[in-house]
């Protein structure tokens, strides 16, 4: 699979482990070997500070993004220790972190599975997560409005996003979306949005969008839809960028839930209803 490199490989922040030097930290023996673990960049920010339990932590949720862990699964402990080379102790802490963003749930007596999350559920996130896009998206314009230059970098995402939308499998494609708003945020100058995708679980309840909606018919329409926004910014039209970034929402809520619009014909809320 082809990952467009630059901006940070489509969106994807790759994390490589620290190799086996003067070790203090006896939970961290990677044997000498290098490990790349990709996890989507704005989870970036919730670093442990230890670098085996990151280790797990970053694993978890790649395998959340590439399928190799689905809803419901049981987290094996012990199992996954010994896949990365750490004692059973950053593995518990990892779960325990994880527990905290919603992403695992733990059972006594019964270790960790990971959650849920039904279409209603996640089209709630999702309207959640509009508010804080228009918020942002009005931060992002005013600031291209003083400072053009900024334009180019949405430019250059949106031009990634096409590119992972022929290139990507979904899973990395929606990864590359929630890469856009990390970049609207640090054009904004608000890492506290940052701050706000994690809280909300956005990576987490996103990886479950290839279940439900069929991104070979409708992923070029996610990239008009975020063209349509991204050119908006650029003007530093930020009520344009709303607006159509609304519509997107509601389009994509309705596919979530089961709708099947004919892709590129004209769509209103009513015509699902």
């Amino acid at each position: 699979m082809k990952i467009p490199e630059t901006e940070s490989a489509g969106g994807l922040l790759r994390i490589i482990s620290p190799q086996k030097k003067d070790q203090t930290d006896r939970d961290l023996d990677m044997s000498g070997d290098q490990k790349d673990i990709e996890i989507p960049e704005s989870y970036a920010r919730s670093s442990t500070g230890r670098p085996a339990t990151d280790l797990v932590m970053s694993h978890i949720l790649e395998s959340l993004v590439d399928g190799t862990m689905i809803p419901g699964q049981r987290v094996n402990a012990t199992q996954l220790a010994e896949e990365l080379g750490v004692s059973i102790v950053p593995v518990r802490e990892a779960l325990h972190f994880l527990a905290g963003e919603g992403v695992v749930k733990l059972m006594a007596l019964k270790g960790a599975r990971i959650s849920t999350m039904n279409a209603e559920e996640i089209v709630d996130w999702w309207h959640i997560f509009l508010a804080l896009a228009e918020i942002s998206f009005e931060a992002c314009a005013r600031a291209i409005a003083k400072n053009p230059q900024q334009a180019r970098r949405i430019q250059k995402k949106l031009d990634i996003i096409a590119e992972a939308e022929i290139n990507s499998t979904p899973a990395r494609f929606i990864m590359t979306l929630a890469d856009f708003h990390r970049l609207v945020h640090s054009i904004a100058e608000k890492p506290v949005f940052d701050d706000a995708v994690r809280r909300l679980q956005v990576v987490f309840w996103c990886s479950f969008l290839p279940a439900y909606v069929p991104f070979e018919d409708y992923g070029p329409l996610f990239v008009k839809h975020y063209r349509l926004v991204g050119e908006a910014l650029m003007r530093g039209d930020y009520n344009s960028a709303k607006s159509n970034f609304r519509y997107h929402g509601n389009w994509s809520s309705a596919i979530i839930e089961g709708a099947r619009p004919e892709p590129g014909s004209p769509w209103a809320e009513s015509n699902e209803s």
